[in-house]
């Protein structure tokens, strides 16, 4: 999948084909065209000083590629000549404002290069600033994974998990200080160093998953399965970057040499990834976090903290088990394969997010609070969700229709006032958003254009399930539709336990059930606004 490096690399990095002008005396002269190893020629070029005329004539002479006897008389051309191959020249390379600049001078010539160069030089800045942000965001999760994986799973293994996650953290200490001094040889071995922490744990956790194969609830098992794939993955991926040729080359801000098209190209196919490989430390360490969540709930202790119907109960325990069921199939080995089939990277990484935002509410209405053990992790992930939905879902919903926005906002102020029809007001104006957002990105006439299958439709309209697929119809991984549908079935299960609680017997909510219910609804919008957006 493309990212931000990679959409810089194709700005500086150009098909080689030549650019040509036919003469009179020597039939067609070619014009090679610049790579960026020609860079560092263009920079000394201008360090001389050089007249305009002299100027062109060097620049033009040393990218002239044939015939042989025009590369050897460039400095005898007439100046009608040197300027008709001169803006062939600039066309191909679109040195100027537009693919029609033309330029009537050698000094005219001169200043285009000139500008030219210096906005390489602004795109190679940008570049190598991305890669550097690139390394800082993504190298401590990538490296502390295997210990952060652990955490929270066992108290008997405590003391031998704290100390591999101190060694871990210095190590990323030490790549931080590694990176800023350039002394990017020392990266490699930390990362040696990692890989032997992780195997120790593996050996912990292969013992810690004995000891608890029967006592654990079957989704939790499901949870480990998909994050194993993430870890391997993850392990798959990290030793392949070549972080010291790579990370030393980039660490070069100071010096005005730029690094020849090959080692650049090397340089991001390795923060590429290195990226890949972070945003698969984050999705285990999600998981890992909803699964911590999952080890306490029962199945029989599914909402006993709400005073609703069995029958609801059995349909958020019977749509949780389906939603389990779905995310482990959705990350079949290797995990890391899914990025290929999903149209963004906040699609590729937010399947984990919405299993952590469930598993969360279904331990915060199956599981009293005196005996609950929040982690600072997953209090920090709650915090970090609630977060990035608050910065995304507006825009996103915006985009959309403005109304929506009202509509949400609405909801969430509902929720923190003291109304005592707040919980129903809240219930029933999520349910409504959800609706309308499907009916937006899946309008009627489109699913018809779309599909005249059976399947999707139930009395002439459109069903839910064809607004879904109609929606997450680019993504070429087919287990992904049925995570998706899983989602929502029990995010709308999920949503009733709480209306429900409104009618008849009153159900005194807590403040933490309420912004776990207000946690997964806003996950949930933001997650198909994501999928509808990264298929635009």
């Amino acid at each position: 999948m493309p990212n931000s490096n990679e959409k810089t690399i194709k700005l500086l990095i150009r098909k080689t084909k030549p650019a040509s002008v036919r003469s009179h005396r020597y039939g067609t002269i070619r014009v090679r065209r610049l790579t960026l190893g020609d860079m560092v020629f263009l920079e000394k070029l201008l360090d001389d000083n050089l007249a305009a005329r002299d100027l062109t004539v060097k620049l033009i002479q040393h990218q002239v590629s044939a015939p042989p006897e025009a590369m050897q008389d460039v400095a005898l051309w007439k100046e009608r000549l040197l300027l008709r191959v001169a803006n062939a020249w600039m066309q191909a390379e679109k040195l100027g404002r537009n693919a029609a600049s033309q330029v009537a001078t050698c000094d005219e010539f001169k200043q285009a290069v000139t500008d030219y160069v210096a906005q390489q030089h602004r795109q190679m800045q940008a570049a190598i600033e991305s890669v550097e942000r690139s390394y800082r965001e993504t190298i401590a999760p990538a490296l502390n994974i295997a210990t952060s994986s652990m955490s929270g799973i066992s108290d008997l293994m405590a003391s031998r998990l704290g100390t591999i996650y101190k060694d871990n953290l210095g190590i990323a200490h030490q790549l931080d200080r590694a990176f800023e001094s350039g002394a990017a040889s020392k990266i490699g071995a930390a990362i040696a160093r990692v890989a032997i922490d992780r195997s120790q744990i593996e050996q912990l956790e292969s013992v810690m998953t004995r000891m608890t194969a029967d006592i654990v609830p079957p989704w939790v098992q499901e949870a480990r399965l998909a994050r194993q794939t993430m870890v391997d993955s993850l392990a798959s991926l990290v030793p392949a970057i070549k972080f010291n040729a790579q990370m030393d080359l980039l660490s070069r801000t100071t010096q005005r040499q730029l690094m020849p098209t090959d080692a650049f190209q090397q340089a991001a196919s390795a923060v590429s990834q290195l990226a890949e490989a972070a945003n698969m430390a984050k999705m285990s360490q999600m998981t890992l976090l909803a699964e911590t969540s999952l080890m306490k709930v029962q199945p029989p202790d599914i909402a006993s903290l709400l005073n609703v119907q069995q029958e609801l109960r059995d349909s958020v325990r019977g749509a949780f088990s389906q939603f389990s069921s779905s995310f482990a199939a959705l990350y079949q080995p290797p995990a890391h394969l899914l990025s290929g089939s999903v149209p963004s990277v906040n699609v590729f990484r937010l399947p984990p997010v919405e299993y952590f935002a469930g598993a969360h509410l279904l331990e915060s209405i199956s599981i009293d609070e005196a005996v609950r053990d929040i982690t600072p992790q997953q209090q920090q992930a709650k915090t970090d969700i609630a977060g990035e939905t608050e910065e995304s879902l507006p825009a996103l919903l915006a985009q959309l229709n403005p109304s929506l926005v009202r509509l949400w906002r609405g909801a969430k102020q509902a929720l923190g006032s003291d109304n005592p029809d707040r919980v129903r007001h809240f219930a029933i104006s999520f349910r409504e958003l959800t609706t309308q957002v499907l009916h937006h990105l899946a309008p009627d006439d489109q699913i018809r254009a779309w599909s005249n299958s059976p399947d999707h439709f139930h009395q002439g309209r459109p069903t839910r399930r064809a607004r879904l697929q109609f929606i997450y119809r680019r993504v070429t991984n087919d287990k992904f539709g049925g995570f998706v549908e899983s989602d929502i079935t029990t995010s709308l299960a999920l949503l009733d336990l709480f209306q429900s609680g409104t009618h008849g017997v009153a159900v005194e909510y807590t403040p933490v059930q309420l912004d776990a219910m207000a946690l997964k609804m806003d996950a949930l919008i933001r997650f198909i606004l994501e999928i509808s957006a990264g298929n635009g």
